[in-house]
């Protein structure tokens, strides 16, 4: 059975479904995604801090082929069913890195809550 998961983001309420598991591919793209969104990041000012993101929407950018393929629909108002790469909005900028900021936390999210089930 699909997960459903309600966006917290005010412009396009609603939610999403996420598939029972990822699979393999889905999550080869997410972390293909995230090595191509590290071109956009520099190191911190000490060794221990977090990387620094120099271009926000670009950064995001990068990666939604990690985090669109995981979805099985978007069920946003006023957003198409199969958000892709070409109809994923771009703006209001603020609005749109929102959207893609809680994309992408749900799709880690999953990622990690899979790899921390145990085994049986």
């Amino acid at each position: 059975m699909s997960q459903k998961v309600d966006c917290p983001v005010v412009r396009w309420p609603g939610h999403i479904l996420l598939h029972d598991y990822l699979t393999l591919p889905q999550v080869m793209a997410w972390r293909r995604a995230w090595r191509a969104a590290e071109t956009f990041t520099r190191e911190g000012e000490t060794p221990d801090a977090p990387r620094i993101i120099e271009d926000a929407l670009e950064y995001r950018a990068a990666l939604l082929p990690g985090v669109l393929p995981c979805v099985e629909k978007f069920a946003l108002v006023g957003l198409p069913e199969k958000l892709t790469l070409e109809t994923f909005p771009g703006s209001p900028v603020e609005d749109a890195i929102e959207l893609a900021n809680w994309l992408m936390l749900v799709i880690a999210n999953a990622i990690r809550g899979e790899e921390l089930v145990p085994k049986a």
